[in-house]
């Protein structure tokens, strides 16, 4: 049985385990999203990083350890599967 960890210790092992290093592509594109100014959120600060989104997870865009890997979890896990469509979109233009 799996333990939910707590939202601060999810994030620390984000930054932190060399397993999930293979994550920070993704990790620093969403965390750009609370730099966008308040007041620009509708505008093109938004637009820009969901294009940048949609290319980090578009599938076999490359070959980088991302890519793999993230291809290997869609594969193993139908809810990542299910949450890759629905982030897909959530970032339709």
């Amino acid at each position: 049985m799996r333990r939910r960890l707590r939202d601060a210790d999810y994030l620390r092992a984000l930054i932190e385990d060399p397993a999930l290093a293979w994550l920070q592509p993704l990790t620093a594109l969403i965390a750009c999203i609370d730099e966008v100014p308040e007041h620009g959120k509708q505008n093109l600060g938004l637009k820009d990083l969901a294009v940048r989104l949609r290319a980090l997870l578009a599938a076999g865009a490359n070959g980088s350890e991302f890519h793999r890997k993230y291809a290997e979890a869609l594969q193993r896990s139908p809810d990542a599967l299910v949450a890759h469509v629905e982030a897909l979109r959530a970032l339709q233009p």
